[in-house]
């Protein structure tokens, strides 16, 4: 199985102390940059669906739309 790309991290976090193999103690990655993407996708994709949509129809094709997104926003930065 192939590990899906996320982009690495959106906001990382150094720990505060330094080791001496450049690694860093209690690093904080934060969010992916896959889960940025698809967040800042998410406003566009509800703007489409219909008021009177099914609400729990309405937020499944909200994620799954958003990372679709997300995805290909991953795989253009890959291009460039």
């Amino acid at each position: 199985m192939t590990q899906r790309n996320d982009g690495g991290a959106a906001f990382p976090v150094p720990g505060l102390s330094q080791l001496p193999n450049d690694q860093f103690l209690h690093p904080h990655h934060g969010m992916s940059l896959r889960d940025y993407f698809a967040a800042q996708a998410m406003p566009v994709v509800w703007r489409d669906i219909p008021e009177d949509a099914n609400r729990l129809q309405a937020l499944s094709y909200l994620g799954r739309c958003s990372y679709e997104m997300a995805d290909a926003m991953l795989a253009a930065r890959e291009r460039t």
